[in-house]
């Protein structure tokens, strides 16, 4: 009895251990692909290692991987109108949910982009519309959710260091329900077009 009891629990180990072996191979094989799909198809628009060189094209690196993992979902599905504007909506269909969360995990463990100084007027008046907004007229703290830093959390995106070209393109594409999104619409809808420009300026210089 003592015997039989040892070998099941003998047994029971070893299936345990296969299949976190297992799992630790497909993690690893995930990554890997990950990887590879980020240094040679990501690469070509959205940089080494996530850090665009066109001021059109966002910066991937130090992205919240939630938030990342959400977009990239959101592509595959094409859903929402942005999808249409991605180029490489089959590139990232081809790839498997482990290698898409791996992706994700990819990016978001990369260095930032450096922040890129600018019109110093220009960044203290974004500055002033990002930290405290315009409460009489409806336009709420950035920093409330993409944080102080600008840094981003969870499904929030990172704006710190991001291509002014690139933010004020979203924020106006919010505005005009391009971007389909009733929370950003309302926050954004009363904020004139110079505001927009210098909370671009702002993010970009963090």
């Amino acid at each position: 009895m003592g015997a039989r009891y040892l070998l099941a629990i003998l047994g029971l180990f070893a299936c345990v251990a296969g299949r976190c072996v297992h799992a630790a191979e497909t993690a690893d094989a995930a990554e890997a692909s990950a990887k590879l799909f980020a240094t040679e198809v990501c690469s070509a628009c959205h940089g080494p290692a996530g850090r665009s060189e066109f001021s059109a094209i966002p910066n991937l690196a130090a992205q919240p991987w939630p938030y990342l993992l959400a977009k990239m979902k959101a592509f595959r599905n094409r859903a929402g109108r942005e999808s249409e504007d991605h180029i490489d909506v089959l590139g990232l269909l081809l790839i498997d949910d482990a290698t898409q969360t791996a992706l994700a995990h990819y990016y978001a463990d990369q260095l930032p982009a450096p922040p890129v100084a600018g019109d110093a007027a220009l960044i203290a008046a974004g500055e002033r519309i990002y930290a405290r907004g315009d409460s009489g007229r409806g336009i709420a703290a950035c920093a409330a959710c993409h944080g102080a830093q600008a840094s981003g959390f969870w499904i929030f995106p990172r704006l710190a260091g991001q291509h002014a070209e690139y933010v004020e393109r979203q924020i106006l594409g919010f505005q005009s329900r391009l971007r389909d999104s009733r929370v950003m619409h309302g926050i954004l809808k009363n904020i004139s077009a110079g505001e927009v420009k210098a909370v671009a300026a702002f993010v970009q210089s963090k």
